[in-house]
């Protein structure tokens, strides 16, 4: 492998894993959305308890 293409490869697999590591990111910052949303939709029974026995 010459050093031009050994320095080619080296760039673009430098870019794939920049970009694998924003995907991954981005997934991350999405799973504490839906856990946010896992812990709001938790509290609808113990609401809906709570209003039925106020009436």
């Amino acid at each position: 492998m010459s050093q031009v293409g050994g320095t080619h490869l080296i760039k673009r697999l430098n870019l794939a894993l920049s970009i694998a590591v924003g995907l991954i990111h981005e997934l991350a910052l999405q799973l504490v959305l839906i856990h946010e949303l896992a812990l709001q939709l938790a509290l609808i029974p113990e609401l809906a308890l709570q209003l039925a026995l106020s009436n």
